[in-house]
C-alpha cells in the first residue's frame, strides 16, 4: 500500500520481487545456482518515480541481460500468483458475507460490486499493481573488473498501487461500517453513538464544556443509561477490541458526564494487574461511580477477568476503524462472561441511540 513516500514505496516494493523463490526459479532455468542468481541481481527504484530496475552482472553481456530479463519474469509471475491467491480468499470471503444481506439491500450492492471488481482482477490473472515496461539490453560498454552491468527498466508500479491491495484486505478483515452491523455482531443495544471528537476530549480534559451540543448529547446518553443501570452507583468497565477504538476516550467522556451530574466519580486505569481487583474496590469505597480503562483485547486478554469484578461492562467500537475479524471473538467472550454486560457505545458516528433487538433490551433514555 502507497505511503505517499516515493522512495519508501520503491524500496518496499523491491524487497517483496527480491525472493528466494525468484532467485531459485531462475537458477533453475539458466543452470546457474540459487546463490550466484541471489547476489547478481538487485532491484532498486529509478530515481523517485515508480520504476523499478532490475540489474545484473554476469561473465559477459549476453548472459547478464538474460539474467535480468529473466529473474524480472519469474518475479512478476510469482507476484501475480500471489495476488490471485489473495483475490480468491477475497471473493471467497465477500461472497460469504453477501449471503447474509438482504437481496439488493445497500450493503448488498455495495459487496455485489466488490465482488465484480476483484473478479476482473482474477480473471486478468496477472498483479494489475506492477507490470513489465521493457527488457533488458545489454551495456554499452563493459564495466570495471570485466563484468558487465545490465540495467533492465522491467517493472513499473501501475498508478493505483496499493487500491487492489486495500480492497482485498478490506473484504479479508472488513472493519464496522456502522450501528446497525455492530448491532448485527454484538446482539447488544447500542447505548449511545458519539461524534468523532478529535482531541477535544482526552484524559485530563476538566469538564464538557469544549464540546459541541450533540458531543455533549451523546455522552448525556451514555450516562444516563448507566444511572438506569446502577441505580445507587457501582463500577463500569469499558472494553474494546483494539487499540484507538476509542475506549479512552468514551471512558473519560462518560466520567466526566457523571461528574457533571452531580456524582463523585474516580477512573481506574487497570489492564487485569493482581491488584486490579483491590484497586477497583477501593476506588468504589470513596466514590459514588469508579469508571475501568483497560487494555484493548488484542493487546491483553487478561482484562477480561476483570467483567467478573465490576458491576457493568461496555463495549467500545470506532466505526471504519474495528476490524469485525477482532471484534467477533471479544463479543463471543464477553456474552460467555453473562452478568452486567450493559451494551455497546459506537465511536465516530453521531446520532441518537437505538432501540434494538438484542440479548438484552436498550434502555430507553426518554423515560429518565
Amino acid at each position: 500500500m502507497s505511503t505517499g513516500d516515493p522512495t519508501r514505496d520503491g524500496q518496499t516494493i523491491a524487497g517483496t520481487l527480491e525472493t528466494d523463490g525468484a532467485a531459485a526459479t531462475t537458477a533453475g532455468r539458466l543452470g546457474r545456482s540459487r546463490a550466484d542468481v541471489a547476489s547478481s541481481v538487485s532491484i532498486e527504484p529509478v530515481g523517485e518515480s515508480n520504476v523499478m530496475g532490475v540489474t545484473a552482472t554476469a561473465e559477459d553481456p549476453g548472459s547478464a541481460r538474460r539474467l535480468a530479463n529473466e529473474y524480472a519474469r519469474v518475479a512478476l509471475a510469482i507476484q501475480a500468483e500471489s495476488a490471485r491467491r489473495l483475490l480468491r480468499a477475497a471473493i471467497d470471503q465477500t461472497i460469504e458475507r453477501r449471503r447474509s444481506e438482504r437481496y439488493e439491500s445497500s450493503t448488498w450492492t455495495d459487496l455485489s460490486r466488490r465482488i465484480n471488481r476483484l473478479d476482473a482482477a482474477y480473471d486478468r490473472g496477472v498483479d494489475p499493481t506492477l507490470r513489465l515496461l521493457e527488457p533488458a539490453t545489454t551495456a554499452s560498454a563493459p564495466a570495471d573488473l570485466g563484468r558487465a552491468p545490465l540495467l533492465a527498466v522491467a517493472l513499473v508500479v501501475g498508478l493505483g498501487f496499493g487500491a487492489l491491495l486495500a480492497l482485498v484486505l478490506e473484504s479479508l478483515s472488513p472493519r464496522v461500517r456502522d450501528a446497525d452491523e455492530l448491532a448485527r455482531v454484538s446482539r447488544l443495544p447500542v447505548l449511545a453513538r458519539v461524534p468523532r471528537l478529535g482531541r477535544r476530549l482526552r484524559p485530563g480534559t476538566p469538564s464538557l464544556k469544549r464540546l459541541r451540543l450533540d458531543e455533549r448529547d451523546a455522552l448525556d446518553a451514555l450516562r444516563a443509561q448507566v444511572e438506569l443501570r446502577l441505580d445507587d452507583g457501582g463500577t463500569v468497565l469499558l472494553v474494546s477490541a483494539a487499540a484507538n477504538d476509542g475506549r479512552t476516550t468514551a471512558a473519560t467522556g462518560l466520567a466526566l458526564a457523571l461528574r457533571e451530574a452531580g456524582h463523585s466519580v474516580t477512573v481506574v486505569n487497570a489492564a487485569a494487574e493482581d491488584d486490579a481487583p483491590d484497586a477497583i474496590a477501593d476506588a468504589s469505597e470513596q466514590a459514588d461511580f469508579v469508571v475501568v480503562d483497560t487494555a484493548p483485547f488484542s493487546e491483553s486478554s487478561d482484562a477480561l477477568a476483570l467483567t467478573h469484578v465490576v458491576d457493568a461492562t461496555i463495549l467500545v467500537v470506532r466505526v471504519g476503524h474495528t476490524r469485525l475479524s477482532a471484534l467477533r471473538p471479544l463479543c463471543s467472550l464477553l456474552e460467555r462472561s453473562g452478568e452486567g454486560l450493559l451494551g455497546t457505545v459506537v465511536m465516530g458516528q453521531g446520532g441518537s441511540p437505538q432501540v434494538l433487538r438484542a440479548a438484552r433490551p436498550p434502555v430507553d433514555v426518554a423515560t429518565r
